[in-house]
């Protein structure tokens, strides 16, 4: 099976959690840049101005990534850095979690905190889910009429997924294609069509892989 380019969560989340009466309430969303993640928090501490503490962590960039966090006025290394260690141990990138925190009147102490903020964590990116992705290019594939059915189902077989069918006096199938076996579906798609089809290269783009 193909090792994924990169993982994060499918989609955006929230989870609440109690320990000793402070409220711990986890958000998780994907952001793709900085200025994302920033407009994350800012979003979630305008939501919750009365919290002790809006602490976060957050990783984006895939070749190159970026590394943010904050305890927020936590006890040092109590909250940024176990969300953060919680998003590194599921291999995500592209995801932010913020854990907001409403003081219940018991101190926790800083291993308390520390596993609480972490267990926030792991349990809104339990509920988010993750997606592994891998590197592809969108691809357009023009043929005569009477090829349709081969490369179609060829395409299908392969579990590229026909993204669009486009009929005029040809036909053009669109289709993503992982990168590493895009010279060899170029040369089966050939081979069908006795080198009478057009392979265009539209984009790269990251697939996602089947759970």
């Amino acid at each position: 099976m193909m090792e994924p380019s990169y993982k994060r969560i499918k989609s955006e989340g929230s989870a609440e959690t109690v320990v000793k009466k402070s409220r711990f309430i986890a958000y998780a969303s994907v952001v793709f840049d900085e200025l994302s993640a920033k407009d994350f928090i800012d979003l979630i501490k305008e939501r919750h101005k009365d919290a002790s503490h809006n602490t976060y962590a957050y990783i984006v960039g895939k070749a190159t990534k970026t590394e943010r966090y904050s305890d927020d006025g936590e006890p040092g290394g109590t909250a940024g850095i176990p969300i953060l260690n919680k998003i590194q141990q599921y291999g995500l990138t592209d995801t932010i979690v913020v854990v907001t925190r409403y003081f219940g009147g018991t101190l926790l102490g800083t291993g308390g905190l520390a596993r609480a903020y972490s267990g926030s964590a792991e349990e809104v990116i339990h509920k988010c889910g993750t997606a592994g992705f891998i590197e592809g290019y969108l691809v357009s594939v023009e043929i005569e009429y009477h090829f349709h059915g081969k490369v179609s189902n060829y395409i299908r077989n392969r579990a590229f997924g026909v993204i669009d069918e486009i009929f005029t006096d040809r036909v053009i199938i669109k289709t993503l294609i992982p990168v590493d076996e895009y010279s060899r579906t170029v040369d089966d798609i050939n081979e069908l069509t006795g080198a009478a089809s057009k392979v265009e290269l539209i984009s790269e783009q990251f697939i996602e892989m089947e759970s």
